[in-house]
C-alpha cells in the first residue's frame, strides 16, 4: 500500500489487496514442492483478511497526530510483543515448586543443542532468531534516537542486551522451553545487526544532496 501511494487510494488500495493475496497464493503453491509441507485454502482467506485489515485500517491509524508523535514507540512495543509471542509459545508455564529443578537444565555451554541437531533444523533455527532480533534492533535504535540526541550505538545495544537475557529467563518457567546462552548469544548479535542496518538506512536519509556548480558565462 505505501509502495503504491501515488496512484488513486482506491486503485492502490485494490491493487496491493490483489498482490499480497498473490503473494500468499504463490507461497502456499510452492509448498507443494516441499516434503512435509501442503497447500492449505485456509492460510489464503487468512492472508487475504490480514491483507484487507491492513490496508483498511493500518493507514488510518498512522494519521492519527498521537501515533505519528510515537510511532517509534508504537514500532518498537509491537515488535517486542511479536518477539514475546514468538519465543514463549505455547506458554505451558510450571508450577512454583517445579522452579528449582529447572536451573539445571539451562544450556550453559553455548550452541550446545546444535552439535547434535540436523544441519538443515539448525540453520533454520538460527535464521529465525536472527530474523526475528533484526528488526527488534532496528526498531530499538530508532526508539532511542527518536528519544535521545547523538548516534550512539551503546544505549540500543544495551537494551536489547537486556531483552534477550529477559527473554531467556522467562523460558526457565516453560515446560517446553529450554533457556541458552548461545540465544543470548545469537540474539545480541542479531540486535546489533539491526542497530547498524538503522543508522545506515539514516546516514542514507540524512545525506546531503550534492550541489551541482553553476557555469561560467
Amino acid at each position: 500500500m505505501i509502495n503504491l501511494r501515488r496512484s488513486s487510494r482506491l486503485l492502490a488500495a485494490g491493487l496491493a489487496w490483489l498482490l499480497t493475496i498473490v503473494i500468499a497464493c504463490t507461497i502456499e503453491s510452492g509448498k507443494l514442492f516441499f516434503a512435509g509441507r501442503a497447500f492449505h485454502s485456509d492460510n489464503l482467506v487468512v492472508a487475504s483478511l490480514g491483507a484487507c485489515v491492513g490496508i483498511t485500517f493500518l493507514p488510518r491509524f498512522c494519521a492519527v497526530a498521537s501515533v505519528k508523535r510515537h510511532r517509534e514507540a508504537i514500532w518498537f512495543v509491537l515488535v517486542l510483543g511479536f518477539l514475546l509471542y514468538f519465543e514463549l509459545s505455547p506458554f505451558d508455564w510450571i508450577a512454583p515448586s517445579e522452579l528449582p529443578g529447572r536451573f539445571s537444565a539451562i544450556e550453559w555451554l553455548p550452541f550446545k543443542s546444535y552439535y547434535y541437531a540436523e544441519p538443515i533444523a539448525a540453520l533454520f533455527d538460527l535464521q529465525k532468531k536472527v530474523y526475528s532480533l533484526i528488526p527488534l534492533g532496528f526498531f530499538t535504535s530508532a526508539l532511542v534516537s527518536a528519544r535521545a540526541h547523538g548516534k550512539s550505538r551503546l544505549k540500543p545495544a544495551v537494551l536489547c542486551s537486556v531483552i534477550a537475557v529477559g527473554l531467556e529467563l522467562a523460558q526457565i518457567g516453560l515446560q517446553s522451553r529450554i533457556p541458552s546462552t548461545g540465544d543470548m548469544i545469537i540474539f545480541s548479535f542479531s540486535a546489533w545487526a539491526g542497530i547498524v542496518l538503522f543508522d545506515f538506512i539514516n546516514s542514507l536519509q540524512h545525506e546531503p544532496a550534492t550541489s551541482v556548480p553553476s557555469s561560467v558565462e
